[in-house]
């Protein structure tokens, strides 16, 4: 009796370490294990959120840079003050964002030193623009100081850093986002390695078992897809952002920025037929100043449109995104060299510039319209106001330069007839006191 109660005891407690002990040590592993992954992906998504935010800041800084740039330009055309205003308003706000986008990489000292080298360039840029100023409130020469290069030399150096700085934030997300990836497949590979082994082991155990935990593990993974989408969903939206902002660089027109963007999203989207409407300043009208992929019919059709007239003006009016997907056959239609047709799905979306409309979008899809279409569109639509707004800046800009050469022309003709007839009065003065001497 003793050895059978020896026997007895020794398998009771082989089977109390391997239906208690055993699973509970592996549940203890399982959770650690885990516990590690949500804090390693949130670990991560803050990072990348970080990475996000230090490249939109650097973005508005290289904004903020370039409308300062163009203010001290306006003013040495114009010689007007108000030309000035981003100027002045923009080295306090310039300096402040220095600082806050150095504390942000503060734990990279090589970007902290570029954040320096660009404070350093501005401060000489400074210093070089106000000298301009100066020179043109005096009526000096100041064109002779512009023609030394020097202003550009230090203005595109401004642009090289932040291209450097801009690249090394975009190399690090990616990095973070792959080593994302990376230990997030060994940890779920390990994770079902593990799973399995314990389904094997408990299947001995029972049937209840081995469902649990198998409804366990596609929670896990379930939370892990959709944590994986929402991600690459975000870097798909911030990647648009950052390529449209990179194709209209160097455009200067609105007619040559808007032809420029309904091309990047006829890329990016896959919109088969586009127009963009800028409203005009003095009559507050709609007009069409760029399209893509219209028939000929289509393109001779109305250009300009009031408020609350047709879809366009019902976008600007009541300032949200119009989606149509049943589109009238009679309706804009898609010129191709193998015939026309109409589109199956159209999206209208104003585009505003400082809480005002100054534009309306008009996409045209061959394919359904989906739900992250929409959500770019709304996130792009500040920043193609933007640009298009600071391509309606630099046009005013040139129709001042024009007028002011024209006006400058006129009075050099009014000169020189001056000139001739004062010439002509001192000939006959000279021929009165001749007659007058010989009489």
């Amino acid at each position: 009796m003793t050895a059978l109660s020896a026997v007895d005891q020794n398998s009771f407690r082989r089977i109390i370490r391997r239906n208690i002990a055993f699973p509970l040590g592996l549940g203890v592993v399982t959770a650690l294990v885990f516990v590690a992954l949500i804090a390693y992906l949130v670990n991560t998504m803050s990072w990348a959120e970080h990475s996000e935010r230090v490249i939109g800041n650097a973005n508005d800084m290289l904004r903020l840079a370039v409308d300062r740039e163009t203010a001290v330009r306006g003013f040495l055309i114009t010689g007007d003050e108000q030309f000035l205003a981003p100027y002045s308003l923009g080295q306090p706000k310039f300096v402040t964002e220095l600082a806050v986008l150095q504390n942000l990489v503060a734990d990279n000292p090589p970007q902290v030193d570029k954040l320096k080298e660009i404070g350093a360039i501005q401060a000489r840029w400074d210093g070089f623009a106000q000298q301009l100023i100066d020179l043109r409130r005096r009526n000096l020469d100041y064109t002779s100081v512009v023609k030394s290069g020097r202003g550009k030399i230090e203005f595109d150096e401004t642009r090289r850093q932040f291209a450097d700085f801009l690249d090394v934030e975009l190399g690090l997300r990616q990095q973070r986002a792959a080593a994302a990836r990376q230990l997030t497949t060994i940890v779920v590979a390990v994770f079902l390695a593990l799973s399995l082994s314990i389904s094997v082991f408990l299947a001995y155990l029972g049937r209840r078992e081995l469902m649990n935990l198998s409804s366990t593990y596609d929670g896990v993974l379930q939370k892990q897809t959709e944590q994986t989408e929402s991600l690459q969903q975000q870097v798909w939206l911030r990647t648009g952002q950052r390529l449209l902002a990179e194709k209209v660089i160097g455009q200067t027109t609105p007619g040559q920025v808007g032809r420029s963007m309904l091309d990047f999203l006829a890329e990016y989207l896959g919109v088969a037929v586009a127009a963009l409407y800028v409203r005009d300043r003095q009559s507050g009208r709609l007009r069409r100043i760029a399209a893509y992929g219209f028939n000929q019919e289509s393109e001779q059709a109305a250009r300009t449109f009031d408020d609350a007239q047709s879809l366009v003006g019902q976008a600007a009016a009541s300032r949200r995104a119009i989606t149509l997907d049943d589109v009238p056959d009679d309706y804009i239609k898609v010129a191709s060299s193998l015939g026309d047709a109409p589109p199956k799905h159209l999206i209208v979306l104003p585009i505003e510039n400082d809480g005002d409309v100054n534009g309306v979008v008009e996409l045209g899809f061959l394919r359904a319209a989906v739900a992250r279409d929409t959500e770019f569109l709304q996130l792009i639509a500040g920043g193609m106001g933007d640009f298009l707004e600071a391509a309606v800046y630099r046009e005013r800009l040139q129709d001042a330069l024009s007028e002011t050469q024209q006006l400058n022309e006129e009075l050099q003709v009014q000169q020189e007839e001056l000139r001739v007839s004062n010439e002509g009065l001192e000939e006959r003065g000279r021929v009165a006191d001749g007659l007058a001497g010989a009489a």
